[in-house]
This record gives structure tokens, sequence and C-alpha cells, in this order.
């Protein structure tokens, strides 16, 4: 059989999606179950896709693994075990050693120690990094295992424009993650044998678009400005929703995720199909409407409001004088938990709280995340040992 040629270059986001040269980067996440869901997997999988395939498993972080032995034997690609810094390359598999944390930046993958402060979610955490790193390029795979590691990270995947894929459930030896997963949303949902040939049609599709993944996607769609017209207008009459002002490249990336989703490479066969299946026309509102959010995003930001803007806001004020924030399309409420956590830090370095125990409560219980759901005091507490960090390192 003629080997298709690999696609190399790198996922960083330092250049224009034009001049960008891409390897699909694969990230599957599993637990409990998942050395069988990835055999099953490797074993029905094309060993000359172009992409790279990054495996995280729960593993026991005081034993060796033998992960990447076991995998070697069900595949000709080469399986190596991450150490700190590795490059990613086409037709290749990464496995995660234990006792890790890792993520992919500029196209490497980077290790970090396992910390027992902010939980341990690894899925989560190097799905979102892949997101962040390559865009439309990424996509995340959450197999086998309870609990739901790779919910959030597939979310973030998802808002940046790449592919989801969880496993059928029916074949999974532990189903926890991948309903997870299907509950909060994902592109596709699959046994392992079927991603492996879901994965070979991606790769299909990128390959006849060259080195750029946007070339047979956004491109298209932005030429035909017309039939994206008549997507807004069938939005606007169904749901209301006038996106002419809205961000015109996140409109147009989720415009895509649903030609891939429904496998349609043409923008006025999706037209086609918005006019005669109005529950796509929701299914493309809810993504153009996608929840993803964390604590401190954009840090910049958030440093100076609380260097420069709570400062100015509070200096003057006394304690039984209140201070209002709005704060508009918050979403799960991250943003607005980040903000009141700022100015309650604030307070406590600057303010003596000795005469208002109410207020001294709040801020002790806004500190420690209690009376807050889990996946936000989850979010909360990893944010906050990573600032923690960052602080001590500068």
């Amino acid at each position: 059989m003629k080997a298709t040629p690999p696609i190399d270059g790198t996922c960083t986001d330092g250049l224009s999606p034009e001049s960008r040269p891409v390897v699909p980067v694969v990230g599957i996440g599993a637990s409990a179950g998942g050395l069988e869901a990835f055999t099953q997997f490797l074993g029905h999988l094309d060993v000359n896709t172009g992409m790279a395939f990054v495996l995280v498993l729960h593993l026991d972080p005081k034993h060796d693994s033998l992960l990447t032995e076991i995998l070697a034997r069900m595949t000709s690609m080469p399986v190596i075990e991450v150490t700190n810094d590795t490059a990613i390359a086409a037709n290749h598999v990464y496995v995660m050693p234990p006792n890790s944390r890792m993520t992919i930046v500029a196209n490497r993958l980077k290790l970090g120690p396992r910390t027992s402060n902010d939980g341990h979610y690894p899925i989560d955490a190097f799905f979102s990094s892949l997101a962040v790193d390559c865009k439309e390029a990424a996509i995340g795979i959450v197999s086998s295992g309870n609990g739901s590691d790779g919910t959030e990270g597939l979310a973030v995947i998802a808002s940046e424009g790449g592919v989801t894929i969880a496993q059928d459930p029916s074949s999974a030896k532990f189903d926890g993650m991948p309903t997870s997963a299907i509950a909060r949303g994902v592109d596709f949902v699959r046994t392992p044998e079927k991603i492996a040939g879901e994965l070979a049609r991606l790769a299909k599709k990128w390959l006849m678009a060259g080195s750029n993944i946007e070339n047979d996607g956004l491109n298209q769609i932005e030429d035909g400005s017309n039939h994206c017209g008549i997507i807004f207008a069938l939005l606007r009459a169904r749901r209301g929703m006038d996106l002419t002002k809205y961000k015109r490249p996140t409109v147009l990336r989720r415009i895509q995720r649903r030609m891939v989703h429904n496998r349609l490479n043409k923008i006025e066969a999706y037209v086609d199909l918005l006019r005669t299946n109005p529950s796509e026309i929701d299914s493309l509102y809810d993504d153009i409407l996608i929840k993803v959010t964390h604590f401190f995003r954009n840090p910049e930001s958030f440093s100076a409001l609380k260097e420069q803007v709570i400062p100015a806001l509070l200096r003057q004020r006394t304690l039984p004088k209140p201070v209002r924030i709005w704060v508009p399309g918050c979403a799960t409420g991250e943003e607005a938990y980040s903000i009141a956590i700022c100015i309650l830090e604030f307070m406590a370095s600057n303010w003596r709280f000795d005469e208002d125990r109410n207020l001294c409560h709040g801020h002790q219980r806004t500190r420690s995340g209690k009376g807050t759901p889990w996946p936000i005091r989850r979010e909360y507490r990893r944010a906050r040992v990573e600032r923690e960090v960052e602080a001590i390192l500068h």
C-alpha cells in the first residue's frame, strides 16, 4: 500500500494560519479500562495519517508503567514515553509517564510535577493546552474511565475550532468519563474501531487541503459570503440571533465545525441542510454560544485590575459603603468569582477585618471555595495554585 506523506511542521500560534504548517495532534485521555480502548484503537488505526497521537492515562504515580511497551506491540508507529521538551512528529505515538502533568507548548510536550493541591486532572490540563497550541489542528478523544476528567478540556478544544470525540459508552469498560463528555457535547460518539476510521477521514480531508487546515474550510466559507448571509438570516429567524456584528472568524470556525460534524465539504450543502433541518440551526446556535471560561482568564487583565483599578476604586471608601460590580456574559460564573477574589485579596492586605465578622467569614469562604459547585471549586483551586507558583517564580 502506498504510504501517505506525513504533514510536517508545527502547531504554534506565532504564525498566521495561511503560513503555518500543521501536524494535527490527537490527544486521547482515559482512566480505568483505557488500556483496552487504546489497544483496540491502535489496532485499527492507519499508521500514515500524518497525525501525532498523545496518550494521557491515569497511572499509579508510585509505579513504573509498561504502557509504552504494550502499545508498541499494537502498531508499527514509534511509541515513545515522553520526556520533558519532546518535539511532536507526525505518525508517532507519545505516552505520558506516571506522576506527571503534561502540556504542549510550541509543538513540544512539556512535563511538570503532579501536584495534590489542585486535584489531578491530567486530561483536562493537556487538552486545554492542546487547544491553545494547535487551534483547529487539535483533536480530543475521551475514552473509558470513571469521573469527568477530559470533559472541560474537550470544551476548550471545541472553543478553538478543534474536533471532539467520545468513546461510545456501550463499548467502554467504564462509561463515566465518556458519558460526562457526551453530556457536555462532542462532535462524534464512536467505538474505538470507528474512532480510528473517523480520524482517517479527517486526515484525508486535511491532506487534500495541503498543509493548512483552514484552506478547505474557513477560506471556502468566507468566499461564499452570500451563503453566510443566508445562514445568518436562518439563525435570526429561528433563534433571534443577529450575527452581523459578531466576531467573524469565530462564527466561521463554528460553521466549519458543524460541517465537519455533518461530513459536508461544501458550504452550499450545509446551507441546504440548515434549510431542511431546523434542529441543525439549533445545534449551530449552541455551538456559537459555547461556554468556555475559567478562573483568572487573561492573567494580564486581572493583574491590571488588582494593581490599578481596585486600589483606585476602594482607596477612598469605608466598609459600610457598598461597591457593586456587574459582570456581563459571565457564563458559569468564573469571571465573577475571579473579580470578587481580587477585591477580597486586596481588602485582606490593606484593611482590618476585626470589626466585621461577616465580611471576614465571607472572605474565608471565597478563598476556600466552600459553598460552590465542585467543578468551580476544582478550577478555583487549580487557578490559585498556578497563580501562587507564578508569583514564586517571578
